[in-house]
Protein backbone atom coordinates (compact mmCIF):
# COMPACT_ATOMS: atom_id res chain seq x y z
CA UNK A 1 0.00 0.00 0.00
CA UNK A 2 1.35 3.07 -0.91
CA UNK A 3 2.50 5.72 1.65
CA UNK A 4 0.09 8.83 2.04
CA UNK A 5 -0.05 11.60 4.48
CA UNK A 6 -2.65 12.26 6.96
CA UNK A 7 -5.38 15.60 6.00
CA UNK A 8 -4.13 16.59 9.37
CA UNK A 9 -0.44 16.25 8.51
CA UNK A 10 -1.01 18.33 5.54
CA UNK A 11 -2.44 20.84 7.36
CA UNK A 12 -0.06 21.31 10.09
CA UNK A 13 2.47 21.22 7.43
CA UNK A 14 0.84 24.16 5.17
CA UNK A 15 -0.03 26.17 8.48
CA UNK A 16 3.80 25.93 9.24
CA UNK A 17 4.89 26.95 5.55
CA UNK A 18 2.41 29.90 5.96
CA UNK A 19 3.63 30.83 9.16
CA UNK A 20 7.39 30.68 7.86
CA UNK A 21 6.72 32.12 4.26
CA UNK A 22 4.59 35.45 6.16
CA UNK A 23 7.92 36.12 8.38
CA UNK A 24 10.30 36.00 5.88
CA UNK A 25 7.79 38.27 3.39
CA UNK A 26 7.44 40.96 6.90
CA UNK A 27 11.25 41.14 6.71
CA UNK A 28 12.79 44.67 5.32
CA UNK A 29 15.32 44.12 2.14
CA UNK A 30 18.45 44.82 2.37
CA UNK A 31 19.02 47.93 0.36
CA UNK A 32 21.07 48.25 -2.91
CA UNK A 33 22.52 51.62 -1.87
CA UNK A 34 22.10 52.47 1.84
CA UNK A 35 23.54 55.85 1.20
CA UNK A 36 20.96 58.63 1.59
CA UNK A 37 19.12 60.34 -0.93
CA UNK A 38 21.34 63.49 -2.82
CA UNK A 39 19.93 66.18 -1.52
CA UNK A 40 18.78 69.07 -4.12
CA UNK A 41 21.89 70.95 -4.78
CA UNK A 42 23.91 67.43 -5.19
CA UNK A 43 20.88 66.18 -7.69
CA UNK A 44 21.17 69.60 -9.61
CA UNK A 45 25.36 69.21 -9.74
CA UNK A 46 24.42 65.53 -11.27
CA UNK A 47 22.19 66.60 -13.87
CA UNK A 48 24.30 69.56 -15.00
CA UNK A 49 27.76 67.25 -15.27
CA UNK A 50 25.18 65.15 -16.98
CA UNK A 51 23.89 67.66 -19.67
CA UNK A 52 27.36 68.72 -20.20
CA UNK A 53 29.70 66.06 -20.63
CA UNK A 54 26.74 63.41 -21.71
CA UNK A 55 28.05 63.63 -25.97
CA UNK A 56 31.66 63.63 -25.06
CA UNK A 57 31.62 60.54 -22.94
CA UNK A 58 29.67 58.94 -25.60
CA UNK A 59 31.46 59.92 -28.58
CA UNK A 60 34.65 58.90 -26.35
CA UNK A 61 33.22 55.79 -25.96
CA UNK A 62 32.18 55.03 -29.38
CA UNK A 63 35.09 55.49 -30.91
CA UNK A 64 36.34 52.32 -28.90
CA UNK A 65 33.44 50.27 -29.33
CA UNK A 66 32.17 51.17 -32.64
CA UNK A 67 28.51 49.97 -31.23
CA UNK A 68 25.94 52.24 -30.29
CA UNK A 69 24.05 49.81 -28.05
CA UNK A 70 27.34 49.00 -26.54
CA UNK A 71 28.26 52.83 -26.08
CA UNK A 72 24.86 53.32 -24.76
CA UNK A 73 25.35 50.99 -21.59
CA UNK A 74 28.67 52.12 -20.82
CA UNK A 75 27.80 55.84 -21.14
CA UNK A 76 25.48 55.19 -18.73
CA UNK A 77 27.92 53.17 -16.02
CA UNK A 78 30.39 55.60 -17.01
CA UNK A 79 28.13 58.23 -15.13
CA UNK A 80 26.89 56.03 -12.74
CA UNK A 81 30.07 55.30 -11.02
CA UNK A 82 31.13 59.36 -11.56
CA UNK A 83 27.74 59.91 -9.04
CA UNK A 84 28.67 57.30 -7.18
CA UNK A 85 32.20 59.02 -6.79
CA UNK A 86 31.33 62.65 -6.99
CA UNK A 87 32.83 63.49 -3.49
CA UNK A 88 36.43 62.36 -4.23
CA UNK A 89 36.80 64.23 -7.33
CA UNK A 90 39.17 67.30 -6.49
CA UNK A 91 39.08 70.31 -8.82
CA UNK A 92 42.02 71.18 -8.11
CA UNK A 93 44.00 67.96 -9.39
CA UNK A 94 42.39 68.39 -13.24
CA UNK A 95 39.16 68.91 -15.07
CA UNK A 96 35.81 67.10 -14.47
CA UNK A 97 36.57 66.06 -18.55
CA UNK A 98 39.44 64.34 -17.63
CA UNK A 99 38.43 62.81 -14.46
CA UNK A 100 34.80 61.53 -16.82
CA UNK A 101 37.07 60.24 -19.48
CA UNK A 102 39.47 57.71 -16.93
CA UNK A 103 36.16 56.62 -15.73
CA UNK A 104 34.86 55.41 -19.15
CA UNK A 105 38.12 54.23 -20.65
CA UNK A 106 38.10 51.75 -17.33
CA UNK A 107 34.58 50.89 -17.68
CA UNK A 108 35.57 50.19 -21.65
CA UNK A 109 38.55 48.15 -20.49
CA UNK A 110 36.06 45.99 -17.70
CA UNK A 111 33.84 45.01 -20.36
CA UNK A 112 36.49 43.80 -22.45
CA UNK A 113 37.81 41.90 -19.51
CA UNK A 114 34.71 40.45 -18.38
CA UNK A 115 32.97 39.75 -21.44
CA UNK A 116 35.88 38.30 -23.18
CA UNK A 117 35.50 39.92 -26.16
CA UNK A 118 38.60 40.93 -27.68
CA UNK A 119 38.56 39.35 -30.89
CA UNK A 120 35.11 41.82 -31.14
CA UNK A 121 37.16 44.96 -31.77
CA UNK A 122 39.76 46.35 -33.62
CA UNK A 123 42.09 47.73 -31.95
CA UNK A 124 45.17 46.84 -29.44
CA UNK A 125 43.85 47.41 -25.61
CA UNK A 126 47.47 48.64 -24.85
CA UNK A 127 47.29 51.22 -27.17
CA UNK A 128 44.45 52.85 -24.95
CA UNK A 129 46.63 52.40 -22.05
CA UNK A 130 49.94 53.46 -24.04
CA UNK A 131 48.36 56.81 -25.41
CA UNK A 132 46.80 57.57 -22.47
CA UNK A 133 48.07 60.34 -19.91
CA UNK A 134 48.35 58.77 -16.45
CA UNK A 135 47.32 61.33 -13.71
CA UNK A 136 45.87 61.31 -10.21
CA UNK A 137 42.60 60.21 -11.52
CA UNK A 138 43.64 57.13 -12.05
CA UNK A 139 43.90 56.23 -8.66
CA UNK A 140 40.24 57.41 -8.43
CA UNK A 141 39.05 55.44 -10.27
Amino acid sequence: MPFSYSKQHTRDYMRVYMREYRANRRRPRPSLDSRPPPTHEASTQIATLYENHYRMIFRYIYSLSKNRSLTEDLTQDTFLKAFRALDKFDPSKGKVEAWLTVIARNCFLQYIQKAEVRHHFDFDPSLILANASYSSFDRIC
